[in-house]
């Protein structure tokens, strides 16, 4: 029998936290201000979450700084977020060219031994993204997320931006089962953009049916937030066989 995919979802508040617990969460990434996808969350925040809330907290590591933070900076935050109870850290320092910044990715890693590393979907940036997959894998990194986008399409949508030229969704999946193939057993990889309970089993069918990574979010008056009925509808449909 399939086991019953995991559904983690992406919340900036305590409240939004328990609401996704409620709706049918099962993992939560923790971010400040998702309308820009998200920067670092205080270190307090990622402490009252983790009291009140029983799933595990992935926190994001992306400093709202001017320049690129150093690696030292990024180590730190990092090890500050696990000891403030996040149970793996979320991050994606990348190079001009969109290639994961390795030597940044290596301080993180270094910095939290034994806690999942997860590599944001700066991933599609990648110009490389079999041989970036590997040399993720090999520093430790366990998850990537991808939505299966060109480097061009990843760039608009992490700037706010209209793509000129939406990659179709056929594509996307072939990309991500591609991904899949590719990664085996040595790294996960996490679907996400745009996952709702209309499209859900066509990502579960192209990366084997183990995981999603969804916001859930809707406009609201002062920014975006958390569609609680858009969580349930998307476990419900998780939770029928494929």
């Amino acid at each position: 029998m399939r086991a019953r995919p995991l559904l983690e979802i992406a919340v900036q508040t305590l409240d939004e936290a328990l609401a996704a617990a409620d709706a049918g969460a099962d993992r939560l990434e923790l971010c400040a201000d998702l309308d820009h996808h998200g920067y670092s969350p205080p270190c307090a925040l990622i402490s009252t979450i983790t009291s009140r809330c029983a799933l595990p907290i992935l926190a994001m590591l992306r400093p709202r700084t001017p320049d690129a933070p150093s690696r030292g900076t990024l180590a730190r935050l990092a090890l500050d977020f696990v000891r403030s109870g996040a149970a793996g850290i979320v991050f994606g320092p990348t190079t001009p060219d969109g290639s994961p910044d390795m030597p940044a990715c290596l301080a993180v890693a270094e910095a939290c031994p034994g806690s999942p590393l997860v590599y944001h979907r700066a991933f599609d940036l990648a110009p490389d993204p079999a041989a970036t997959m590997h040399t993720l894998a090999r520093i430790g990194v366990t998850r990537i997320l991808s939505a299966g986008l060109s480097p061009h399409e990843t760039r608009c949508v992490l700037e706010n931006r209209p793509p000129p030229n939406p990659t179709p969704m056929m594509h996307r999946l072939m990309n991500l089962r591609s991904l899949v193939r590719q990664a085996a057993d040595r790294i996960e990889i996490l679907p996400c953009g745009g996952i709702r309970d209309h499209n859900a089993h066509l990502f579960l069918e192209a990366t084997g049916g183990r995981h999603v990574h969804a916001a859930c979010r809707q406009p609201g008056p002062s920014g975006s937030q958390l569609d609680v009925s858009a969580i349930r509808a998307l476990r419900r449909v998780l939770d029928q066989p494929l």
